[in-house]
């Protein structure tokens, strides 16, 4: 079957709370697809999206904006962005842009073993490519280009070659090398706690949670997790609660009881103060200001 895309652009989250934005779902045969950016720029650009897999932008000549969740971007010639599954974006590109867009699912990355991959994907949002650099990455694509449109399932180890070859060269390492090769233990399971935390956050809000769906002691989960990010499990615990919330605030018409029972809270007080101690602001306060942020940017437009 070839791979194909399809958008609903009326889709809304199963509490039944209206997105400001249309929710576009991506469907990718094969866990990797490439499209040029000029395919952006004929669906509705101007729409805030949630990703439900990696989505490269790989921009060689054009300009435009850029707003990752609660993050604005310039968009300029030679530069690479990186978005997340689940982050939202909104993009306005111009027509005459060249480039590529790249999709990749967590599901591919897992197939073939690119857990250190993930992690770059993850660590770079945007990049900027010298001259040469371009010239080979543009190699690499157009090859990833024609095998994708090829249609064949038997072309999936040179799809993960090349995509991987990409970001190789984005990393500016040399192409013998294999990142997979250099990632610890103790990597593997952060990075499978981020992925664990991501995916159930709205139901699971203890260190024990976790740490009892990955086989390990809390005590053990924490330390991992501590050493090689920086911060305690419960923080990044907190911190993905309190970006999805800001994501729905920002982006859907629900009210704060809507988004606290969404998020997995019965009691919106509760929410409120777990919002306000975890972000530093109250709740209340940072959706008036971001519809102010937005009204004065509608205006800035007219």
């Amino acid at each position: 079957m070839a791979p194909s895309y399809y958008a609903t652009p009326h889709l809304t989250p199963a509490n039944g709370g209206k997105y400001r934005g249309n929710m576009i779902a991506v469907t990718i045969n094969g866990g990797i697809s490439i499209e040029p950016l000029s395919w952006l720029v004929q669906q509705n650009q101007t729409a805030a999206t949630q990703l439900h897999c990696y989505e490269i932008i790989w921009l060689k000549a054009g300009s435009g904006t850029m707003i990752a969740d609660l993050a604005d971007w310039n968009l300029s010639d030679y530069t690479v962005h990186i978005l997340r599954p689940g982050q939202f974006r909104k993009i306005m590109i111009d027509d005459y842009c060249e480039g590529f867009c790249i999709h990749v699912t967590r599901e591919f990355l897992e197939q073939h073993e690119m857990h250190g991959m993930e992690q770059f994907l993850r660590a770079n949002p945007a990049i900027s490519i010298t001259g040469e650099l371009l010239a080979e990455t543009e190699e690499i694509l157009l090859k990833l280009r024609r095998e994708y449109m090829t249609h064949a399932t038997v072309r999936q180890p040179i799809l993960k070659r090349f995509f991987e070859l990409f970001l190789l060269y984005l990393a500016e390492q040399p192409v013998a090398e294999s990142v997979t090769t250099t990632v610890s233990s103790e990597q593997v399971l952060a990075e499978k706690f981020l992925q664990a935390v991501r995916a159930e956050f709205r139901v699971r809000k203890m260190v024990a949670d976790y740490a009892a769906i990955l086989w390990v002691t809390p005590g053990h989960l924490n330390r991992t997790v501590k050493h090689v990010t920086g911060f305690p499990a419960s923080y990044h615990i907190q911190q993905q609660i309190i970006l999805e919330a800001k994501r729905k605030a920002r982006y859907s018409e629900m009210s704060m009881k809507e988004i606290a029972y969404d998020l997995g809270f019965e009691d919106a007080s509760h929410f409120s103060k777990f919002f306000r101690n975890n972000s530093g602001v109250n709740f209340t306060d940072f959706r008036r200001q971001v519809l102010k942020d937005q009204l004065i940017c509608q205006e800035a437009m007219v």
